[in-house]
């Protein structure tokens, strides 16, 4: 038996921030003047990078971009970003504690 203990396992979170933010409605006024039926793609993404020793960034990109007739209506990508702690566990396990922990809490 070894008096070595494996390292405890946390997960905290450091930052949260807004990477980025953009709206563009490049039809308007005129686009909101007509009877328009909606043709809404909503994208969500992320992305995960190491960014020091136990240290891990997500950036989790929502884009909802509305169309009417092929004609953008408006188009607005988000990109929160938040700064992770995570320590003692498997490469396995800290993908999945930034994919599904870290993801719900920058957005729940």
């Amino acid at each position: 038996m070894t008096d070595q203990q494996e390292p405890q396992r946390q997960f905290m979170v450091q930052r949260i921030y807004t990477k980025d933010l953009s709206f563009e409605a490049p039809n308007s006024p005129a686009i909101f003047q007509e009877n328009w039926t909606q043709e809404i793609n909503v994208g969500l993404n992320s992305e995960i990078r190491k960014i020091a020793d136990n240290h891990y960034e997500l950036a989790l990109k929502v884009s909802v971009d509305a169309k009417h007739e092929g004609k953008s209506v408006f188009l607005v990508e988000v990109v929160q970003g938040g700064v992770f702690m995570v320590q003692g566990f498997t490469e396995e396990e800290t993908d999945a504690v930034m994919n599904i922990g870290a993801a719900n809490v920058l957005f729940p």
